[in-house]
């Protein structure tokens, strides 16, 4: 599945943007860049990993490497009722 992305407002990167309700959003669990292990060697993430994200602050998604982003076939309607 494809996610949205936003910039992290701690480290800048831009990661995947989680659906966690309507219309709610929260950034994805990132490592701070520069900064994998702290001093006994535990894993260490960004201070703004899983926390919220408002909407209006969702960046497109980034295409991958090699592939045509206008080559993806639109999704069907749903059929009515």
């Amino acid at each position: 599945m494809k996610m949205p992305r936003v910039q992290c407002p701690a480290c800048g990167r831009n990661v995947a943007a989680m659906p966690v309700g309507v219309g709610q959003w929260k950034a994805a669990r990132h490592d701070h860049p520069g900064m994998q292990r702290d001093a006994t060697g535990a894993l260490v993430s960004c201070s703004a990993s899983l926390r919220a994200v408002e909407a209006d602050r969702l960046l497109h998604q980034l295409p991958l490497p090699g592939t045509d982003a206008s080559a993806e076939p639109a999704p069907e309607p749903l059929p009515g009722f």
